[in-house]
């Protein structure tokens, strides 16, 4: 069974400036990439932020997503790539660690990244990708 079909999957989506299409283009991508690899899109959960740097930790969207992580509300989150989780690396280990520690899967849409929890050395995506 893929990820995309063990339980609720979150779509986090994030651009630097204001500009909304940006927000869409990824959360049109995400969705493509979920429906192709046998996922609900519109059963998805949808976290944005809009104007916010992705060195920035604290960011509504980032931080309401994994408040619902930790809730137990997802076990997937998609991304059209990692620098929309975090910019800065040692957050990104942070984060990732703590997903990992949540048994939550993460995949990237546009790069060859796959964590799925207990498998540390599968870095690359899913079948079919």
């Amino acid at each position: 069974m893929h990820a995309l079909q063990t339980g609720p999957i979150a779509i986090y989506a994030r651009s630097a400036n204001d500009q909304a299409q940006r927000i869409a283009s990824q959360l049109r991508d995400v969705r493509a990439f979920i429906a192709g690899h046998g996922g609900n899109p519109d059963e998805a959960q949808e976290f944005t932020d809009l104007a916010a740097s992705g060195v920035d930790r604290d960011r509504p969207g980032l931080t309401a997503m994994i408040q619902a992580a930790e809730a137990g509300g997802i076990r997937v989150i998609v991304t059209a790539d990692m620098s929309r989780i975090s910019r800065e690396n040692t957050d990104l280990i942070d984060i990732l660690h703590r997903l990992q520690s949540l048994n939550i899967h993460l995949l990237t849409v546009g790069s060859e990244i796959s964590m799925i929890p207990g498998n540390a050395e599968n870095t690359s995506p899913p079948e079919g990708y």
